[in-house]
């Protein structure tokens, strides 16, 4: 009889637990993992949000900027960025302790960093998810980035 008991109390619990009991597993998976990169004055924090990378590109400004605005397509940018990937949370570049800021044509960029950077304006802080079909060979990837320079394609 006791043994009934022990099985009986098992499968009450897995079923509670089963139907949205306290599960600090299932708190966790619904927060974002965040990964540290060394900034300039401080820790850059770039969250990366659970569940599977997005099928489309994510756009997230998370300071607006006053300068220039980015118009896209043939347009001239100098960035500082950190790259993470999305799957296994590794940064994998960062120009804020690896290199100087980045000078890049749009036009040749991978269309995630196009269509990302368009519209962002100078001294902006902006937030990228870029999925794998927009991105490079790595896969999904999660970019911050901050626009130093913006200059317009002359036609």
């Amino acid at each position: 009889m006791k043994y009934f008991a022990l099985i009986g109390g098992a499968l009450i619990a897995l079923a509670l637990n089963a139907c949205g009991g306290s599960s600090s597993a299932n708190e966790k998976q619904s927060e974002p993992r965040v990964v540290e990169v060394a900034g300039p004055h401080s820790t850059l924090k770039i969250g990366i949000p659970p569940g599977p990378p997005p099928e489309g590109l994510v756009v997230r400004d998370l300071r607006e900027g006053t300068g220039r605005e980015v118009a896209g397509a043939g347009d001239t940018v100098v960035v500082n960025y950190a790259g993470v990937n999305y799957r296994t949370g590794k940064a994998f570049f960062d120009t804020w302790t690896e290199t100087a800021p980045s000078r890049f044509y749009l036009k040749a960029m991978k269309s995630g960093w196009e269509r990302g950077l368009k519209g962002m304006r100078v001294g902006g802080r902006r937030e990228l998810i870029v999925p794998s079909r927009l991105a490079y060979d790595s896969g999904a990837v999660v970019y911050l980035i901050d626009l130093l320079e913006a200059k317009r394609a002359t036609p």
